[in-house]
């Protein structure tokens, strides 16, 4: 593994004057490709969920501390979050192209339910989180026409699943970043199609009117982002547009948005030569209110598709760059957390060994 070079500055507060990286190795299986994401922090432990197909393909629930950690073997995996009481929960798709459910586990005194509650050969994108009075949210794309689709919801309220619309067909068949407010209200993050230009939209849920409000955060083509409030409680999003610098000659632009209620404050984080990557972002906050984003780059074609795995830090004044690996796995996103005590978790996949790695900044 590549660590950063140079003096590494605490970003977050200034009871700490120097840190380090350091790296766990999770699982490594040579026979297959282990896959976690979705990193999380509930009473002390990190949780993440876990996919390995080395022999029959399994899922894991896997919580614990660096060091010591505990695989539970879960039914079907997906989306983990967790609710306020650290119960956790899952959603997603499974099943043959023609025949797939989209489906919400949850763990109860019981063990483990499932919930299937929609069979479709067309919904793709899915997207999980938990929402006011632990209501679970669960987001999901329908095409209507190439490069067109509806976003719709499943929404379980006070014990019932609610079925609704977010937005109409000219939302793109892609990703969805989806996230909270500190009220609870699901605020989602996709591309959208105004016939001029792709916009990349916010959805954001009005309790007092029970409706969507929408916010145009750019017109770009954006390929991944993510979604986070930071300490001020303003909407922030991380985004990856490409862009023609001069005649056949393309950049990526690593880019940081912010929402005050008015207006949006945009910042290129990092601009790299084109290469159709930054594979997956992640993006978290420290209690002063300082981004911290993960991704993974690829280098190029030319350079047999190498790829790295970054994190990005503002310390108050400026990013820093840090490479973490130079072999990360670039299809499948890293995840970031920055834990109560300030302690700053990179989770990610790396492809050529095998192996779910956890970085710790401390």
């Amino acid at each position: 593994m590549t660590n950063p070079q140079g003096d590494v500055t605490y970003p977050f507060t200034l009871t700490k004057l120097s840190r380090e990286w350091k790296f766990e190795t999770i699982l490594s299986n040579p026979e297959g490709g282990p896959i976690a994401s979705d990193l999380h922090e509930y009473g002390g432990e990190l949780w993440f969920d876990l996919y390995d197909d080395s022999g029959p393909p399994k899922s894991y629930l896997v919580h614990g501390t660096p060091g010591s950690w505990s695989f539970e073997e879960i039914p079907k995996g997906g989306y983990l979050d967790l609710d306020s009481a650290g119960n956790p929960g899952f959603s997603g798709s499974s099943g043959p192209f023609l025949n797939k459910v989209l489906f919400f586990t949850e763990r109860t005194p019981e063990g483990w339910e499932e919930t299937e509650l929609e069979y479709s050969r067309l919904f793709s994108r899915t997207s999980f989180v938990y929402a006011a009075n632990d209501e679970p949210f669960i987001t999901f794309t329908l095409p209507d026409a190439p490069n067109s689709a509806w976003i719709e919801y499943f929404w379980r309220r006070d014990g019932e699943w609610e079925r609704g619309i977010v937005d109409e067909p000219d939302c793109a068949d892609g990703a969805i970043s989806i996230t909270t407010d500190p009220a609870g209200s699901p605020v989602l993050c996709y591309l959208a199609y105004t016939g001029e230009y792709t916009q990349l939209r916010v959805a954001w849920w009005n309790p007092q009117t029970s409706e969507w409000d929408f916010y145009e955060a750019d017109n770009v083509s954006a390929w991944f982002f993510s979604l986070d409030f930071d300490a001020q409680e303003h909407l922030c999003i991380a985004y990856m547009d490409h862009y023609e610098a001069e005649p056949d000659v393309y950049y990526d632009r690593l880019i940081y948005t912010v929402y005050d209620g008015v207006s949006w404050d945009k910042e290129v984080v990092d601009e790299r030569p084109y290469s159709h990557s930054y594979y997956g972002k992640t993006l978290a906050h420290d209690p002063l209110g300082n981004a911290a984003i993960a991704y993974c780059y690829r280098k190029g074609y030319e350079s047999g598709y190498d790829r790295d795995t970054i994190a990005e830090w503002f310390d108050g004044s400026e990013w820093r760059t840090y490479v973490l690996d130079e072999e990360g796995m670039s299809d499948y996103s890293p995840s970031i957390l920055i834990a109560v005590d300030g302690t700053a978790y990179v989770l990610f996949n790396n492809e050529d060994r095998k192996e779910v790695v956890l970085a710790r900044y401390e």
